[in-house]
């Protein structure tokens, strides 16, 4: 994972928005602007080495990344149950919010090399709540974006 071009991947980014809004003028949304700013901010140096996966960002970018996207998640979940509500299903809309989340969590599990894809069951099992689960007997609480990095990188967490 730490022979990924960046600029490759920045231009794979810019032509996933390009095909999903190829009308779209003016500035790039902030979604993907953040994506790419992440992907430029991160450098092989700053990688945690560990003896399990090997990620492309800090624990830092991580952490401010996941803050960010659940905030947004929150608050688009909330304005499409509002549409929702008031004019039925708003299907463009839902179908746009959710190329959103896909593509930033699958570029985040790329970045992050999580094999055992718990940030998929983070987001889309536990609906961005926290969890516990077991392990050799021990239940183990995921309770901060710190513990869920430690966890997709390690296999582990630090009390």
């Amino acid at each position: 994972m730490s022979n990924i071009n960046k600029e490759n991947l920045i231009q794979d980014i810019i032509d996933i928005y390009e095909s999903e809004y190829p009308t779209a003028s003016g500035e790039m949304d902030e979604f993907y602007k953040d994506v790419i700013n992440l992907i430029r901010n991160t450098n092989s140096g700053e990688t945690t080495k560990t003896k399990g996966n090997n990620p492309i960002i800090t624990k830092e970018i991580f952490v401010e990344s996941m803050k960010k996207f659940v905030r947004t998640k929150e608050e688009s979940d909330k304005m499409i149950s509002n549409l929702y509500d008031t004019f039925g299903v708003p299907d463009k809309l839902m179908r746009n919010s959710s190329n959103y989340e896909d593509t930033f969590l699958n570029l985040l599990k790329a970045a992050m090399n999580d094999r055992l894809e718990w940030l998929d069951y983070y987001v889309y099992e536990r609906e961005c709540e926290w969890f516990e689960y077991t392990l050799n007997n021990q239940t183990v609480k995921i309770d901060s974006f710190e513990k869920l990095y430690d966890l997709i990188v390690t296999g582990d967490i630090k009390e």
